[in-house]
């Protein structure tokens, strides 16, 4: 091997690994070809990667270490993809809703003029905000000093801020009336992407949620600027229950976020999930609401309620072990804690799914 080809083989191996890193390539190939190891590498045929809340907070060093510290709190935060206007809060997709006509016809016969149909829907950002406030006093006694509270506060109020998104993005104006619809508007009940597991206990029934992430289907929006901006603390007079004023400190946080659902078919609902027999989340139960979609679609994720998730571990179990075997030793043996369907597709268990839901009818 000449030192020329050497030095093309690394500096080619270098480039491969380089992409790799970036995304750019998911996987290597090794071929032996007169004694070499050639690399071929195989392409995702995607050069983007999906970007979470998370990401698109990460360069403000203050606003990304606080969303990464409470994040946890709110796991669906975490995978949800979203996207940032470039300007502004809201936009506007073109959707096709009908196709031309086609089809078979004898020679020398016409066929009628067609073309396809289409409809415009908007996306928009709802206003976020939150306000902290303490007694300065407090501040200062306190053995950290104000920026000790202070750090607490700003904690407080990004927790806080992650679990009312996480609960809006399925609960939508049954959470906060000001904010944005939710999937569980999206996805009416009796509507073509709604599956009822028929629970009837009033008030303890939980919704499960199949969603197809991208920009063409559904994404969290942030509107253009900061998603969150949470301004300095400063100096301000308080005043008390009484109308008595105080020194305090006060901050303020806002951002613009919105939730965009394009195809009619990006999400698929599972409504009526209770603890009732036979009324919990189970493999089949998933298969079937899949069923729903359009041939060759399929949830990027599902969402559902720790509950949901315990159900469908009990199920697999009983399936599985033939009702909890128990092993020689006395232990009971269950399956492991569900993380995806029988087909792969990630289970996220979430407390921003309620299980004390009215029975839907």
């Amino acid at each position: 091997m000449t030192l020329r080809l050497a030095a093309k083989i690394v500096f080619s191996l270098l480039c491969v690994l380089l992409a790799v890193n970036h995304g750019f390539i998911v996987g290597l190939s090794i071929w032996c070809v007169g004694g070499l190891a050639l690399i071929k590498p195989q392409y995702t045929g995607e050069f983007c990667e999906r970007l979470t809340m998370l990401d698109l907070v990460r360069p403000d060093p203050l606003i990304g270490g606080l969303v990464e510290e409470n994040i946890i709190r709110a796991p669906e935060l975490q995978v949800f993809e979203m996207a940032q206007l470039e300007s502004g809060i809201s936009y506007k997709t073109l959707h096709r809703i009908g196709l031309p006509t086609t089809g078979f016809r004898k020679i020398n016969q016409g066929v009628d003029p067609s073309k396809s149909r289409y409809e415009s829907r908007e996306h928009k950002c709802f206003l976020f905000s939150g306000r902290v406030e303490y007694d300065r006093a407090a501040g200062q006694a306190d053995s950290g000093g104000l920026a000790a509270i202070e750090a607490r506060e700003s904690s407080g109020v990004m927790l806080s801020s992650m679990q009312e998104i996480g609960s809006q993005i399925f609960n939508g104006v049954a959470n906060e009336a000001e904010g944005f619809p939710g999937l569980k508007a999206f996805t009416p009940f009796g509507g073509a992407y709604t599956l009822n597991a028929t629970g009837a206990a009033a008030n303890t029934a939980s919704s499960i949620y199949g969603v197809i992430m991208g920009e063409d289907y559904c994404r969290l929006i942030g509107g253009a600027g900061d998603i969150f901006n949470l301004g300095d603390f400063r100096d301000e007079t308080l005043r008390d229950e009484n109308d008595k004023p105080f020194a305090g400190r006060a901050a303020d946080l806002l951002g613009w976020v919105g939730l965009q659902c394009s195809a009619k078919f990006c999400v698929v609902r599972i409504a009526n999930v209770t603890a009732e027999v036979g009324k919990g989340c189970t493999d089949n139960l998933l298969v079937t609401a899949k069923e729903l979609l359009p041939s060759g679609f399929s949830p990027t994720f599902w969402f559902m309620s720790r509950r949901s998730r315990a159900q469908l571990r009990t199920s697999r179990s009983a399936v599985t072990m033939a009702a909890l075997q128990r092993t020689g030793d006395g232990v009971e043996v269950s399956a492991p804690v569900p993380t995806a369907d029988v087909d792969g597709v990630p289970i996220i268990a979430t407390d921003s799914i309620p299980n004390t839901d009215a029975i839907e009818a």
